[in-house]
């Protein structure tokens, strides 16, 4: 059994958007999901689910947290894709993400709280970074 601890719950965030990506991509040419930054040689789109930061308040009965998660789409940078490539499983993850505001129950609430298209540090992927921002009981 998995102790219930901050660590545990990230993980288990982390695990219900990749499953939420997933299905919400099931229509789509099949692109591999990740829950880590780590860039996945060999493919030319993929897409990576991860924290970036977090802020934990202690309160009376408990801690609450909020947090930033981001979910990194990426395309082969050669040829360079232009930003139509990355906004189609874009509208479909953020249609999905919309309709299950609480992340299959891990979350309070959670929402887009904003984007940002970049080259990758490796300059071997285009991406787009969809930022949400969450809220949960830690």
């Amino acid at each position: 059994m998995t102790p219930d601890t901050p660590a545990a719950r990230r993980g288990a965030i982390r695990s219900a958007v990749k499953q939420l990506v997933g299905q919400a991509l099931s229509t789509q040419p099949a692109i591999p999901v990740s829950t880590s930054r780590l860039e996945i040689a060999n493919v030319d789109q993929f897409i990576a689910i991860y924290f970036q930061a977090s802020e934990r308040k202690q309160h009376y009965s408990g801690y609450d947290s909020v947090a930033e998660l981001v979910i990194r789409i990426n395309a082969a940078a050669d040829p360079l894709p232009d930003d139509n490539s990355l906004d189609l499983p874009a509208s479909h993850i953020e249609a999905a993400l919309a309709v299950d505001s609480t992340l299959s129950g891990t979350v309070q609430h959670s929402y887009l709280s904003g984007f940002s298209y970049e080259l990758s540090k490796s300059e071997l992927y285009s991406t787009l970074q969809l930022k949400y921002t969450l809220k949960y009981n830690d």
